[in-house]
């Protein structure tokens, strides 16, 4: 029950702080960190550790090989306690996309995880993100036009929604 407390902080934190600072980071790195110590069989709290290491990769602020080490530490342990697990699937999309930069796999992850939870907004969001990265505009477009409407309280969907629709002009 601790665990998952701490878990759920970690969660509350990225919610409310985002992922954008060192210092937001490192606060949910802490929570999930003390979350798999208190349970090491805790297979979101592995994968959430995971990403918050792929966020540390991907937005540059430690790039080095042991904070990948750490990442790909965490997310094999995700997979390895619950495969199958839509929090794990959902974690394994986001490390291949910011750890490993593979937005192949990261797409096929998400494209597995909108069969399982076809109503859940953040599957369309990640994939509007891989594909905003892409260059592939129309697709981008319809993927977080959906998450935006099906999560209206979510501000990176209609933000990078915003920039898409800038990009491509479409200024209506």
């Amino acid at each position: 029950l601790a665990a998952y407390e701490l878990y759920l902080k970690g969660r509350d934190s990225r919610n409310r702080d985002g992922v954008g600072t060192r210092s937001a980071l490192q606060r949910q790195e802490t929570l999930f960190q003390a979350a798999v110590e208190l349970d090491s069989k805790f297979a979101p709290a592995w994968g959430e550790l995971a990403v918050v290491h792929g966020h540390q990769i991907s937005l540059r602020f430690d790039q080095t090989p042991g904070r990948k080490a750490k990442a790909k530490a965490a997310i094999e342990r995700a997979v390895d306690l619950s495969p199958g697990s839509p929090d794990v699937i959902r974690s394994l999309g986001s490390y291949y996309s910011f750890v490993q930069r593979d937005y192949t796999r990261a797409t096929e992850e998400f494209e597995k995880l909108a069969q399982l939870q076809p109503n859940d907004p953040s599957v369309y969001y990640s994939l509007g993100a891989i594909q905003r990265r892409q260059g592939r505009w129309a697709d981008a477009i319809l993927n977080l036009n959906k998450a935006a409407r099906d999560d209206p309280g979510n501000r990176l969907a209609g933000t990078n929604l915003s920039l898409v629709l800038q990009s491509c002009r479409r200024f209506d």
